[in-house]
């Protein structure tokens, strides 16, 4: 359990502070592979991906990871004892709103699995969805 939190604890820090990674993404439509670069720092970033010649730019941000933090408190004879224990899971979400220079527009909804993945899904402004992964 204490190595999986320290694995996210490393993953998120990744995707915070500005470790580049690369994403593609496939068209529900067809099986062209689209390629793109994201970095982040402090919670959110910026992703970028060329469709056909027409490069996609725009933020990325975390919009929270599931955890929790609790403390627990136990009591006994010989004395009481005080502890904490914080739990993380391994899925941060991220909200992408890229736009290219001729005003077209993308929305990506995606999750990184706290090991240095992610994966969802992007839907354009002319209704076309896309596949997206991204990995360091």
């Amino acid at each position: 359990m204490k190595i999986v939190s320290v694995l996210t604890a490393i993953t998120v820090t990744l995707f915070l502070s500005g470790c580049g990674f690369q994403i593609q993404m496939m068209p529900r439509d067809n099986g062209k592979v689209y390629h793109g670069e994201g970095s982040g720092a402090f919670g959110h970033g910026t992703f970028t991906v060329d469709i056909d010649g027409e490069k996609y730019t725009g933020p990325a941000v975390s919009t929270g990871p599931e955890s929790s933090f609790g403390f627990f408190q136990t009591y006994g004879k010989g004395g009481s004892s005080f502890g904490a224990t914080q739990s993380f899971s391994s899925r941060n979400y991220v909200k992408v709103l890229l736009s290219s220079p001729a005003n077209h527009g993308l929305r990506c909804d995606m999750f990184f699995d706290g090991f240095g993945h992610g994966a969802g899904i992007c839907l354009d402004d002319k209704g076309m969805v896309y596949d997206i992964v991204a990995g360091y």
